[in-house]
């Protein structure tokens, strides 16, 4: 799962909604306990149940490269944490504080409203699909994953829901295109799969995910 192991928020230590000073902030908190050779606490890691990161100066610095442009910023953000209502900031505060996925989970999965992506729901959906993902190696339920994964899916499917998303992300609308976007989308998703999935038909598994669209589909089965 490296798109989320590795994820640059998750090496912050920070929500992908995050300014760009609490963003300079993390990365100048963790270089600084590396520097005497100790490891940063850090509130948004999610270490277990995701593995632990070996954070080098070089690793955390990338990580801030990685976000500095919109559409990468976008990108990460799919597969991680925003704080977008006041449900989610009830949720986070369990992640972090408590260390409690499952009250997290079920805090989240209240504010998604049933999964009708909305400009009310959109955020906290993302949330209960980044951690239906994460924690697939306890669950290790199929049809949760393919469902956490149909959710983003949904989101960013939309485009009124997807201005909504790039607006809380960039604080901008209309500068991301939205095709590439989804394109981009797909291949993490491939990405993912064939981590989570390796002896698998990931041809196989993305037709089952995306069965309702009949673009990625017929895209699919021509490959």
């Amino acid at each position: 799962m490296k798109v989320i192991e590795n994820n640059p928020f998750r090496v912050l230590g920070i929500i992908s909604n995050a300014s760009a000073k609490e963003i300079k902030e993390s990365e100048t908190y963790i270089l600084r306990y590396l520097d005497i050779g100790k490891s940063a606490s850090l509130k948004f890691d999610i270490t277990p149940p995701l593995n632990e990161i070996n954070r080098t100066p070089d690793i955390v610095k990338n990580a801030k490269r990685k976000i500095h442009d919109d559409f990468d910023k976008l990108t990460y953000s799919i597969f991680w944490f925003v704080n977008g209502s006041l449900g989610d900031k009830i949720a986070l505060e369990k992640l972090s504080d408590e260390k409690n996925i499952d009250k997290a989970s079920e805090t989240f999965k209240i504010g998604s409203r049933n999964f009708v992506i909305s400009k009310t729901s959109f955020s906290s959906i993302l949330n209960f699909s980044t951690l239906e993902i994460i924690s697939y190696a306890s669950h290790k339920d199929e049809d949760r994953l393919k469902n956490a994964i149909r959710y983003k899916y949904d989101i960013i499917k939309d485009k009124t829901t997807f201005k909504d998303f790039e607006l809380l992300i960039t604080s901008s609308t209309n500068k991301i295109n939205h095709k590439s976007f989804i394109d981009k989308y797909l291949e993490n998703i491939k990405g993912l799969l064939k981590d989570i999935f390796p002896r698998k038909d990931q041809n196989k598994l993305l037709l089952d995910i995306f069965s309702d669209d009949n673009n990625i589909s017929e895209e699919i089965e021509g490959q």
